[in-house]
């Protein structure tokens, strides 16, 4: 709690001033928070609750902080996107969404989410700016 009120997320009154021996939030944590009525998110906390996403940028791609996708992760990322569009779009929807027209096949071989797959796994396996482009694929 003391986390959302510094930061202003949260506001709430603390009754623990009004009793002899005040109750400590680090050394009597349980009885201090007996003690805290109307905890109120703020405006900001409200923005924060609702989901609201913050892009940071991404470092340089040249720089390979050799982070890994699972292969589960992308096998369940390609199953997805192969169940909801039909072979001829996906080459389309891959390069719309920032894969790299390099690594888009242009003819569906095999399995539309095996398809998916390959071109996900050949993102991961090329250098930082390809594997830059599958962070940024996955978390759109």
């Amino acid at each position: 709690m003391a986390i959302g009120h510094n930061t202003a997320y949260l506001t709430w009154t603390d009754r623990s001033s009004r009793i002899v021996g005040q109750y400590s939030p680090t050394t009597d944590t349980n009885q201090w928070l007996q003690m805290i009525e109307d905890i109120k998110l703020t405006i900001a906390g409200r923005h924060r609750a609702w989901g609201l996403v913050i892009h940071a940028e991404l470092p340089d791609p040249d720089e390979d902080d050799s982070r890994i996708i699972t292969g589960l992760r992308m096998q369940e990322i390609a199953r997805s996107i192969g169940a909801t569009h039909i072979a001829a779009q996906l080459s389309r929807y891959l390069c719309e969404s920032g894969v790299t027209i390099e690594a888009v096949p242009d003819v569906v071989t095999g399995g539309k989410w095996q398809y998916v797959s390959d071109v996900l796994e050949s993102l991961h396996k090329e250098g930082s700016a390809a594997r830059r482009a599958l962070y940024e694929f996955v978390g759109s």
